[in-house]
């Protein structure tokens, strides 16, 4: 029986108070009034939801073989049918939900899964680096 390759787990977090991205070393929990995350990167600590946000790796890489993660916001350029040389924007935000990774375009509110575009797309941010994304046209953005 062929072994079963395991998808590697990697999780990055948002630092609300420093405005920064970090990778994550470690993810624990700690029993305060609620339950509590302890995020560890580097030697330094925080704690989620109150200071941090934690996202996972989607186990997908975009057309420059940057990984893509939860909460990033994916570019994918699509050629206009009626006139070969204009090219269409369209803007992405990769979220976890209905069991798998999936983009959501907030124009439309139309859902749609990762891998149908992810080796054509690429990673130009995400919701936290520019919250004003989704105002973004076909035509400007990243």
């Amino acid at each position: 029986m062929a072994a079963i390759e395991q998808r590697q787990l990697k999780f990055r977090a948002w630092l609300f108070g420093k405005q920064q991205m970090v990778d994550v070393d470690e993810l624990s929990y700690i029993r305060r009034n609620d339950r509590s995350m302890v995020v560890t990167y580097g030697n330094l600590y925080t704690t989620v939801p109150d200071q941090a946000i934690v996202m996972q790796i989607a186990g997908r890489r975009d057309k420059n073989e940057t990984e893509i993660y939860e909460d990033d916001v994916i570019k994918y350029v699509e050629t206009d049918p009626h006139h070969y040389y204009r090219h269409i924007n369209h803007y992405y935000r990769v979220v976890f939900t209905r069991g798998c990774f999936m983009t959501y375009d907030p124009k439309s509110r139309e859902f749609d899964y990762l891998y149908n575009i992810s080796s054509e797309a690429e990673v130009v941010g995400n919701i936290y680096q520019h919250p004003d994304w989704e105002n973004w046209s076909e035509g400007s953005g990243k």
